[in-house]
């Protein structure tokens, strides 16, 4: 854990050193529970290249001009999630990186008002010093826009000719999500998740999720 760890949280809020579950885990006081978690969330979360304010960052999924996409653990929440954060004022005209910070407020609104099983939730919008984020739900798995490229690379059109019927229920709950939202997704905002496992519970059988935004 990063300096700080253990130490004692008189004044904060009324949590004390014999709490129970509550430790805080650095000098700025962040609270997580005590609950065993995976190896590699134990591993990185003692290096500070790899802390994002609550959340401690695995692995890139992707990236593009708005931002970038990880796998992270939310140390508050116990989960994994899918963050995406946009890249800070610094590296972008200031008047594009506004733009880019008023689409990802308007895409964590646009989502967390849909309840539907087949787009992905969210969990959290906001900024850590002056990068802004949105933490969503992260599905194991791969994209459709991926699945494409991989049944072309061994010489085939697409996917769909494999397993038609998994794939044909598959476009089916694209196409109700979709109807749902009222939106236009990439075959990259398309995320087909994989049976749960001990380390990544998942959702409870493959399905199609999309997000809200047609890149990263």
């Amino acid at each position: 854990m990063p300096p700080g760890t253990g130490a004692a949280l008189s004044g904060a809020a009324g949590v004390s050193p014999e709490s129970g579950n509550l430790a805080a885990i650095d000098d700025s006081i962040i609270i997580v529970s005590r609950e065993p978690v995976p190896p590699e969330v134990e591993q990185l979360r003692k290096d500070p290249e790899h802390r994002f304010g609550k959340y401690v960052l695995l692995r890139e999924l992707g990236r593009g001009g708005v931002g970038v996409v990880y796998q992270a653990w939310d140390t508050y929440l116990s989960q994994y999630v899918a963050l995406k954060r946009i890249k800070s004022a610094g590296t972008v005209d200031p008047g594009a990186h506004e733009s880019r910070v008023m689409s990802l407020f308007k895409e964590g609104r646009n989502l967390i008002r849909l309840r539907h099983p087949g787009i992905v939730a969210i969990f959290d919008v906001g900024r850590v010093n002056r990068e802004f984020y949105i933490s969503m739900e992260y599905l194991e798995g791969e994209t459709l826009a991926r699945r494409v490229t991989a049944a072309r690379e061994h010489g085939g059109l697409s996917p769909f000719f494999d397993r038609p019927r998994r794939i044909l229920r598959l476009l089916r709950d694209t196409a109700r999500a979709v109807q749902y939202a009222h939106t236009r997704p990439s075959p990259s905002s398309i995320a087909i998740s994989s049976p749960p496992t001990s380390s990544s519970p998942g959702r409870s059988t493959p399905t199609c999720s999309i997000s809200g935004s047609r890149e990263t």
